[in-house]
């Protein structure tokens, strides 16, 4: 783990479709390092989350999608920082 290096937590929800969440090292869908993955919380299949410990200064890939690749839904992304220095005024 990196000191001074924030934990990234990344929330993926749907009203109407089942969440699978991916974050990944690198630019694009095949992109580096596996991070995490999540499917789906087992008691709410439309709300998935991911938590990286002290996660380095790079370039990294959300891919948010559904569980069925034939159905689309409608979602909502969040991604939160913690132990980050805040941005200048």
């Amino acid at each position: 783990m990196l000191e001074d290096a924030p934990d990234v937590t990344v929330l993926l929800e749907s009203d109407d479709a089942e969440t699978v969440l991916y974050l990944r090292e690198g630019e694009g869908v095949t992109s580096g390092t596996h991070i995490g993955f999540n499917d789906g919380d087992p008691n709410n299949y439309h709300r998935a989350e991911i938590t990286a410990e002290s996660l380095a200064a790079r370039t990294y890939t959300i891919e948010a999608t559904t569980y069925n690749p034939e159905k689309a839904g409608n979602f909502t992304l969040t991604v939160s920082v913690a132990g980050a220095a805040p941005p200048p005024a």
